[in-house]
């Protein structure tokens, strides 16, 4: 379990966070110098740093659902307001250090009271242009030709829908919409569906009647992720490792209601034009054996185009070699939020968007990797788009 170390560097954070607070406060003039203030600022920034611990811990219920989502909130602004803290104190330091500043200045208190409001405005921006951006669905396209012979397609794909806490019925209308606009052939959910607590679904019908109303010749199919299994979750991050995690039996169901089409670790040939496959996570498959097939395990066609739905963009290779022509997946967020963002390409072969991945035999296929549309952990994201791909595809075989 990871809770007990997540909630002891959660605590020491919102400590020295909340130390640095007290002391700006203590800067104002009248009337924050008075007790009451004091105690007041005290009194309120413990209810709002124990909320995460006691959305924890309460069973399912709609006070769950509100306490979890505030913390979600309340995350992604702490994490803006470490990092600008973090570079005052650099900065600080450096002023100090170099006598930029002079050292009576800094004992008058004055620094502190700018230093401050320039930190909390820059969090409270930040955060707010975060969490905006969170709820802005864009539209990413990219036009792909593939080898072999075939009619030209449409496809969008979608990923990372984290449907629980933070996502729910609003973002799902909104999703339906823009991909209805888009007039799309195929539409692939590329696992992450849900963000493992099923009961946490704001409104489980309306989300099913957003999936109903998406329209697509073939059909709309989908593949699990890392997400969509049993797990509680602590501030929208997953609170264990455990690789035995399955999923909830609901999911399918409500997946199968809601007219998507899972594929698990299966193939489907889709109106003879083309193959489908869709595979369980790499890392927790969700299922009794905890399993998942070899790329090389599926049988296919390979003078028939090949497409797979694969959520986490790994074996890039492999799949070229087996003859996978089209690659879907997500899982990377783009890292989601900054800093994040800056050290994702390190982390993943192609952690968002497109390339070309040529194997042995001269074999070209196409991966692409979505953004996607929900979040992981805190509510926000900053310079990372939320997203549905669509892509074009041509046939010049």
């Amino acid at each position: 379990m990871l809770v007990i170390p997540f909630i002891i560097v959660y605590l020491i954070i919102n400590f020295f966070i909340g130390l640095d607070l007290y002391l700006w406060i203590k800067s104002f003039r009248n009337p924050f110098r008075w007790k009451k203030a004091k105690v007041i600022f005290i009194t309120f920034f413990s209810i709002v740093t124990s909320l995460i611990i006691i959305a924890f811990a309460l069973p399912d219920s709609e006070l769950k659902k509100i306490f979890s989502r505030v913390t979600n909130y309340y995350l992604g602004f702490l994490i803006n307001l470490v990092m600008v803290i973090a570079i005052a104190h650099t900065a600080a330091l450096l002023l100090k250090k170099f006598r930029l500043i002079p050292n009576e200045s800094f004992r008058s208190g004055k620094p502190k009271f700018i230093a401050g409001w320039v930190c909390f405005v820059l969090a409270a921006g930040f955060s707010l242009y975060g969490f905006v951006n969170a709820n802005i669905i864009k539209v990413e396209s990219f036009d792909i030709a593939v080898n072999k012979k075939g009619e030209d397609m449409k496809i969008v794909l979608v990923a990372d829908t984290h449907l629980g806490y933070s996502l729910g019925v609003r973002n799902m209308r909104d999703m339906a919409e823009k991909i209805n606009a888009l007039d799309p052939d195929l539409v692939c959910f590329a696992g992450d569906i849900f963000d493992n607590d099923f009961d946490s679904l704001d409104d489980p019908q309306g989300i099913k009647e957003a999936f109903l109303s998406i329209d697509s010749t073939y059909g709309k199919y989908a593949c699990w992720g890392n997400h969509d299994v049993v797990d509680k979750l602590i501030g929208g991050f997953s609170s264990s490792f455990d690789d035995n995690q399955k999923t909830d039996k609901r999911m399918k169901t409500f997946l199968e209601e809601s007219g998507i089409i899972m594929l698990e670790d299966e193939t489907a040939v889709i109106d003879d034009k083309f193959t489908l496959i869709g595979r369980l996570d790499l890392s927790k498959p969700g299922t009794d054996n905890q399993k998942r097939l070899e790329i090389d395990e599926f049988e296919f066609e390979e003078e028939m185009p090949v497409i797979c739905m694969d959520h986490e963009p790994d074996e890039l290779l492999e799949k070229a070699e087996a003859g996978v022509d089209i690659d879907l997946g997500g899982h990377t967020h783009n890292g989601q939020f900054f800093p994040l963002n800056l050290g994702i390409g390190f982390m993943w072969e192609n952690p968002e968007g497109y390339m070309k991945k040529k194997a042995a035999d001269g074999h070209i296929m196409h991966s692409i990797v979505t953004e996607g549309i929900g979040v992981y952990g805190p509510f926000m994201r900053t310079f990372t788009d939320s997203e549905i791909v669509e892509i074009n595809v041509s046939f010049t075989g």
